[in-house]
This record gives C-alpha cells, sequence and structure tokens, in this order.
C-alpha cells in the first residue's frame, strides 16, 4: 500500500501522506473491529484523519456473499494520518499538465452530452433503487489532444498505422 492517498474533491484536492497507522484486513470477520479502529482514531480521539478503501467483496462482512473473497488484495485498506494537505487546485494539474511535461495532453472532454449523461445516471439510479442491482460502475469515454507526445506513444502509433 502506498503511503500517500489522493482525494479529489471538486477542484481542491487532499492529500493523506505518511500514516502514523495502517488499518488493512484480509478476511470479513475482520471487518467490523478494523472499522471500529479507524471510527475510533478519528471520531473519538481526534488525532487522525482517515483515507483509504474497502473492497467490493468486504460486503461478505455484513452477509451478503458476493463471491469468496480473496486473500490479494486486502478487503479494507486505510492510512491514519495526523495531518491533510489541501491542494487547491488538483484537477488542474492532473488534467492539464504543463505542455513542457513529456507526455502532456489538452483539456479532457467527455463524449457524452449532459442529456445523455442525465439520461443515463437517472437510468442507474433507478436499478439501484429498484434493487436490480448493488453496484453500478458508470464510465464514459473521454478525449484529448496530444500537446506533446512521450515517444514510447508516438511509436505505437506508428505501429498501428503499418498494414
Amino acid at each position: 500500500m502506498s503511503d500517500t492517498v489522493f482525494i479529489q474533491e471538486g477542484s481542491r484536492g487532499l492529500r493523506f501522506a505518511s500514516p502514523a497507522r495502517i488499518v488493512t484486513t484480509l478476511w470479513p470477520d475482520e471487518m467490523v473491529p478494523a472499522l471500529r479502529v479507524i471510527e475510533t482514531a478519528v471520531t473519538q480521539q481526534h488525532r487522525h484523519h482517515a483515507a483509504g478503501f474497502t473492497g467490493y467483496e468486504a460486503a461478505a462482512a455484513y452477509g451478503p456473499t458476493v463471491q469468496t473473497p480473496m486473500p490479494d488484495p486486502p478487503l479494507l485498506g486505510f492510512g491514519l494520518c495526523e495531518k491533510v494537505e489541501a491542494i487547491e487546485d488538483r484537477a488542474a494539474g492532473i488534467l492539464n499538465p504543463p505542455p513542457t511535461a513529456s507526455h502532456a495532453a489538452g483539456s479532457w472532454q467527455s463524449t457524452l452530452g449532459r442529456a445523455t449523461y442525465e439520461t443515463v445516471v437517472g437510468r442507474v439510479k433507478d436499478y439501484l433503487a429498484r434493487g436490480h442491482s448493488h453496484q453500478v460502475n458508470f464510465t464514459s469515454p473521454l478525449r484529448a489532444s496530444f500537446l506533446t507526445m512521450h515517444p514510447i506513444i508516438h511509436k505505437f502509433i506508428q505501429l498501428r498505422r503499418l498494414p
């Protein structure tokens, strides 16, 4: 597990680094105790900020067996950090790197119009509300123009053009 986690919140970002403690578990029966450790550190001791993840298979800790959990990767992994750094324009640095970068891209744009996006998201919410699905990973293509190109990407494009 890396010692740094970035969480994007709008155009802002939060950087959690150098955790004082890492809480992780591989097994469903360890999920609730691990979550209690995290909750205590954040809400009762007020000394830490938590950043991490719970895996899809972690639902087995609460009854529904979606599939037998595998021991790798963990079902839960959280870092408990004493400080959090606010980054005011994290998105600009990721989505629009400076043109001097070795493989910079222009502004990323969704290929979906707003009306199509709202229709699809509405359908997803309906599926969830009706119980037809417990999780939906909605993705859509993005496009950007390359401002500069890493030599490996350039070579790949050349190879794709061969007959």
